[in-house]
């Protein structure tokens, strides 16, 4: 019984984070496009109701002449909290298609399609998709490292205050299992392809110094195995364990806030 009293609210905090991750993956809610044949330019509406146009907006906006890639532009920010427009050069000829793409910089994205008419007096044609509200790696990838260091910050905590509870070596050992199967998740995630949009300089210090928590977790997971051998050494080794755990969740943090900065957070 108390086991699941220890599990319940450990899988309503990894719950309550996966799903804000999720929900900050924000789309723009509607794009409108129009197109001007005389300069030949492409209007491109988008409404993106944001709070802080500073720190959530549309990143990109990535354009496609018949399949091709015309253009790709990535921003800082968005010059209004709801719509606004920007224009693009680009040539269509009768019956070319445009399909534009805006990403937004936290998660999900919004795709139309305009097709030049084919006759003169023939209406042009949008064809709207669906807004994608899944959120993008990234987005996974941070909420899996909150998820680890709320976990881990529990294996730190409990040596020192918990001590009186039933069982809590078992749960120290539990919650630093799950936390590091979370931190490898997380960090073998930055080893695929660069996010569009990001700080290259930040994204590799990112990268680097993950890996260097993932071999600060690894060393830290072993201390704590050694420690049942270590003999007349276990005040000792459990010393290093400790202040390991200790530096790891400090790591981890400092990390989270690294990658956030790379994709523009901060």
């Amino acid at each position: 019984m108390r086991t699941m009293r220890f599990r319940y609210p450990v899988l309503v905090a990894l719950t309550l984070v996966l799903l804000c991750g999720i929900a900050i993956a924000h789309s723009p809610s509607d794009m409108r496009l129009e197109y001007d044949p005389g300069p030949g330019t492409l209007r491109v509406s988008v409404t993106h109701q944001v709070d802080d146009s500073s720190t959530h907006f549309v990143r990109e906006v990535a354009i496609q002449k018949n399949g091709v890639t015309a253009d790709t532009v990535t921003y800082t920010g968005q010059p209004s909290t709801e719509t606004f427009t920007y224009s693009y050069p680009l040539t269509l000829e009768p019956g070319d298609v445009a399909r534009v793409t805006a990403r937004c910089n936290i998660g999900g994205s919004i795709t139309r399609e305009y097709t030049r008419p084919a006759a003169q007096g023939q209406p042009a044609t949008a064809v709207p998709t669906t807004p994608s509200m899944a959120p993008s790696p990234w987005v996974m990838h941070a909420a899996l490292l909150i998820a680890a260091i709320l976990l881990f910050s529990g294996v730190s905590i409990l040596p020192a205050y918990g001590k009186k509870i039933a069982g809590w070596y078992r749960f120290h050992t539990a919650l630093a299992i799950i936390g590091a199967i979370l931190a490898v998740v997380a960090i073998a995630m930055v080893l695929g392809p660069v996010p569009s949009g990001t700080i290259r300089d930040a994204w590799d210090a990112h990268v680097a110094l993950g890996l260097f928590v993932l071999g600060l977790l690894l060393f830290t997971l072993g201390a704590g195995v050694y420690r049942k051998w270590a003999g007349g050494h276990k005040g000792q080794v459990r010393t290093v364990h400790l202040w390991l755990g200790r530096g790891l969740v400090v790591l981890v943090l400092l990390n989270v806030v690294l990658g956030l900065a790379a994709v523009g957070i901060f």
